[in-house]
């Protein structure tokens, strides 16, 4: 079999072992690695292409590829082709538009919004930004299709039968794995959840919903096969989330604790939790059926009338402090409406999230975790968006802002089910990781067979300061 694993960065330490150890898993077939050679435009952590930081990114690839190519089953592809960057000068007028471009079977428009999105911590781009940025949009959109294009020349020159790409989200990685689809090859995305444990997924991202759902039914299965006390788990792991003592890095989600603050005295009223993920921004499967997003739902929400007589909390997630100015903007102009029945707790606010949790009556989610914590303290609870947890069976799954409405104004009883503490038995069970074999990981450097295989130097570290601080 021959087997492509892509690597976009070798700046990034966990990218690089967990592709070298995928490939050590594979040492019996042919193992080539495409690379690049700084042509593309596209790169994840180096947005700005500050040449030095190029630079250092090459010189790390040498030292971690220099086993592997004295390997017979080892080749090296280096993506050396020019880019033509007005190739295809798409009509970008706002978000939207931008969205929704496609090349073949390729949403690169998805991949692109995904990409800057995360570099502005922005769930959303105004116009003024695209427009002021067109030029970097066009070359992110070029660089990406003609990543897909090269590959697939890959692909037929060298007979590839299976590729692994780094997480697939961004235009700088996902084209590869659109490639190997459009080729119907077999492939899979791959990120590390730990340093030393890394997850697979078969979707063209790591963040592919449909493909964690099955994920999640195939994995429901197998515990329920066996003799565990799942009401014991549950408990110890809303108790560790609530203590933030979870491993949380999954998805890139971060580790926030939401226990502590002040505590607020008010009773009978419905909290909204906000969601602060920009790394679904942009995917269309993760997209409410009802509402463009939590924004618009909030808008609807606090403006109708209907509700006039709902005491309402929006608790606006903490980790929106780190969120861009875009962002920040979006979530001052809901808090300037005034509605007498609304509260806005501010996510820089000294506020414990779970004494306001404990307090609600009923609980509003759009993708928030907190779900979970939500089921185990027996609340009623409404989903407004596309979740992971949508076939776990115990919250209630708006159809239209008419249903939304009639579950918040009825009386409505708590959804049970088990499913949920299966969930915390997968977490509990890393059921869904792998460990790197052969490899460990000591005092921030990577080790194969007790050998120091990754390790930046100083003159490393510090080329890549001087770069960022002085855009050389």
């Amino acid at each position: 079999m021959n087997i492509l694993f892509y690597n976009n960065s070798f700046l990034w330490n966990e990218q690089s072992i967990v592709s070298l150890a995928l490939a050590e898993r594979f040492k019996r077939h042919k193992i080539f690695f495409l690379t690049c050679n700084e042509t593309l435009y596209s790169c994840a952590p180096n947005s700005k292409k500050i040449k030095n930081i190029c630079t250092t990114c090459l010189i790390n690839k040498n030292k971690i590829l220099k086993n592997l190519k004295k390997k017979d089953n080892f080749q090296e592809l280096i993506l050396s082709r020019n880019i033509d960057y007005n190739k295809f000068n798409f009509e970008i007028k706002n978000f939207y538009q931008l969205k929704n471009i496609y090349y073949k079977n390729m949403p690169i428009g998805e991949l692109v919004v995904s990409k800057i999105c995360d570099d502005e911590k922005s769930h959303y781009l105004t116009r003024e930004l695209i427009l002021k940025n067109k030029e970097r949009i066009l070359k992110e959109l070029n660089s990406g299709i003609e990543l897909f294009e090269s590959t697939i020349s890959k692909i037929n020159y060298f007979k590839i039968d299976k590729i692994y790409a780094w997480n697939g989200r961004r235009s700088s990685d996902g084209p590869v794995l659109f490639a190997a689809k459009y080729k119907r090859i077999l492939f899979k995305s791959f990120i590390s959840t730990t340093p030393k444990k890394y997850f697979l997924s078969r979707g063209t991202k790591i963040h592919d919903l449909k493909e964690i759902k099955r994920h999640l039914n195939i994995y429901s299965k197998y515990i329920l096969k066996k003799k565990v006390n799942l009401k014991k788990i549950y408990q110890n792991y809303i108790l560790n989330k609530i203590n933030s003592n979870i491993n949380t890095k999954h998805y890139g989600y971060q580790k926030i604790n939401s226990n502590k603050g002040k505590k607020i005295g008010e009773k009978n009223y419905i909290v909204f939790f906000t969601s602060s993920g920009y790394e679904t921004a942009g995917f269309g499967d993760w997209d409410s059926k009802i509402y463009v997003d939590q924004y618009h739902a909030i808008k609807k929400l606090i403006n109708d009338k209907r509700l006039r007589n709902v005491r309402i909390i929006i608790r606006w997630h903490p980790l929106l402090k780190n969120a861009g100015i875009i962002e920040k903007e979006r979530v001052k102009e809901i808090i300037k409406v005034k509605a007498k029945n609304v509260r806005h707790v501010r996510y820089d606010e000294d506020i414990n999230s779970y004494s306001i949790l404990k307090n609600a009556n009923k609980v509003i989610t759009f993708g928030s975790s907190i779900v979970f914590e939500a089921d185990y303290f027996k609340k009623p609870i409404i989903s407004l968006t596309e979740t992971p947890y949508d076939g776990l069976n115990f919250f209630y799954k708006a159809t239209s802002h008419e249903e939304a409405i009639n579950l918040i104004k009825k009386k409505i009883n708590r959804k049970v089910s088990i499913l949920p503490s299966i969930q915390a038995a997968l977490i509990k069970n890393n059921i869904f990781e792998f460990k790197l074999k052969k490899f460990s990981y000591k005092n921030n450097n990577y080790y194969f067979k007790n050998k120091k295989i990754i390790n930046y130097s100083y003159l490393d570290r510090l080329r890549i300061l001087i770069s960022r601080i002085f855009h050389v």
